[in-house]
């Protein structure tokens, strides 16, 4: 998929046909707020904050999230991507678990980038609710 540089990766991720969330938290999350941690998923690469957010912070230290499992943990609805990318998603509602679903590999440049999926990553799913998935990402309109 192709992802602007500053793009949420959870809006990245969706436009591309790929899901930061598994089972029924595609219907079920907080759609980018940060408060019910679906999204949660291991990167590896360039993405700002550096660091966890206060939300991912408060999110990621609540169960079924804990130490030592959540320390490589991010939340896609709060990390913008800023160069290449590989993501990895757990099983679980959370993304909690310790099976892998799949990896997702890509970069973006200075103005877009591409982001791949393999593995058994969510993948050719339409946001369930459609544009207003996006409604909460204030970037959304800038593909």
């Amino acid at each position: 998929i192709t992802a602007r540089k500053g793009a949420l990766l959870r809006t990245a991720m969706l436009r591309g046909d790929l899901s930061p969330h598994n089972g029924q938290a595609n219907l079920i999350n907080c759609r980018g707020l940060g408060t019910c941690g679906t999204c949660a998923v291991q990167i590896s690469g360039s993405v700002t904050p550096l660091e966890w957010t206060t939300k991912e912070r408060l999110r990621l230290h609540f169960p079924p999230h804990s130490a030592p499992n959540n320390a490589n943990l991010r939340l896609a609805c709060q990390v913008r991507c800023q160069g290449d990318l590989h993501v990895v998603k757990y099983d679980g509602f959370w993304g909690q678990g310790s099976i892998l679903m799949g990896n997702l590999a890509g970069s973006t440049s200075s103005n877009a980038g591409a982001v791949g999926a393999a593995g058994g990553l969510a993948s050719s799913r339409r946001p369930p609710f459609g544009e207003l998935e996006y409604v909460l990402d204030p970037d959304s309109w800038q593909r």
